[in-house]
């Protein structure tokens, strides 16, 4: 999803798949997004600014084996409320699927995390590197089996493991905030690709 919509509702694959995406409100589009030969090479990049909603797909055949990728441009200081907000979630609820967010007072603050829960057994993995404000950012979320891997910039960030907390059959995916939309992604969002498939550390290109 390329994100470079002129308005919603639909988030168009450009793969032609046909794997449309669906936009909530509370969410601005055509904005600029981030720059260089690799975006848009004749013209300006485009992005959608997400604040309150989230967009949301379904892809199937996924498995316990995916890699997200995204760019994205954080509005929020880092001690503004208890959970920065919410990149990407996966999974029928806040304790059963995979959420990776920036950290806020909670916990991991002004830093990347991921959980599968919010059980005792669900550990929250911590990355070590302060998100910038305003500043446009990769991120990769590696899902292999119950390995979890997360490259911040093209660096690898997190690597840990992570129980799966769902049908590995589970279709829908959000970006920009999580299945039950607390703590929704103040900022923008642009570039989002899910492979159905583990990548390794030589296949992520920043």
């Amino acid at each position: 999803w390329r994100m470079n919509e002129y308005n919603g509702p639909t988030a168009f694959d450009c793969t032609g798949n046909g794997n449309n995406g669906s936009y909530e409100d509370s969410i601005a589009f055509y904005l600029p997004g981030p720059e260089g030969e690799k975006f848009s090479e004749k013209k300006t990049n485009r992005c959608a600014l997400f604040a309150g909603g989230k967009m949301t797909a379904c892809l199937n055949n996924l498995g316990d084996q995916y890699t997200v990728s995204l760019w994205f441009w954080n509005g929020f200081p880092p001690d503004a409320r208890q959970v920065i907000g919410y990149l990407f979630s996966r999974g029928p609820g806040r304790d059963q699927g995979d959420h990776l967010g920036i950290g806020g007072i909670a916990g991991a603050q002004g830093k990347l995390f991921f959980s599968s829960g919010e059980t005792e057994k669900c550990a929250v993995l911590e990355g070590k590197t302060e998100i910038p404000m305003r500043k446009w950012t990769h991120v990769v979320l590696v899902r292999h089996g119950r390995n979890i891997r997360i490259y911040l910039n093209g660096e690898l960030e997190i690597s840990g493991e992570s129980p799966i907390q769902y049908s590995p059959d589970f279709e829908t995916l959000h970006i920009g905030g999580r299945n039950d939309k607390e703590f929704c992604f103040e900022g923008r969002i642009d570039e989002v690709a899910v492979y159905d498939r583990a990548l390794t550390g030589d296949q992520i290109i920043f």
